[in-house]
């Protein structure tokens, strides 16, 4: 019931997967990170991992993708 340690705990597994070149397990974990983020009150910690998903798009080619992350980081109050 912890979304902090929750989230922490999914971006702390997209970066051991990021590592090991599982780009859509990766994926997968930064997103369910930031749904937890973006449902609480870590905004800061929203936009940490969003330029790290955003990074981990942009070494893959996908620069749209890595784009839209980056705007909605910005857009983080």
């Amino acid at each position: 019931g912890n979304r902090l340690v929750e989230t922490l705990s999914l971006v702390t597994t997209a970066r051991v997967l990021r590592a090991r070149g599982d780009r859509n397990g990766a994926e997968q974990r930064y997103a369910a990170a930031a749904d937890l983020a973006r449902a609480g009150s870590g905004r800061g910690r929203l936009r940490d991992l969003l330029g790290e998903w955003a990074d981990l798009r942009a070494e893959a080619g996908d620069y749209q993708g890595a784009y839209e992350l980056t705007a909605e980081a910005v857009r983080v109050n």
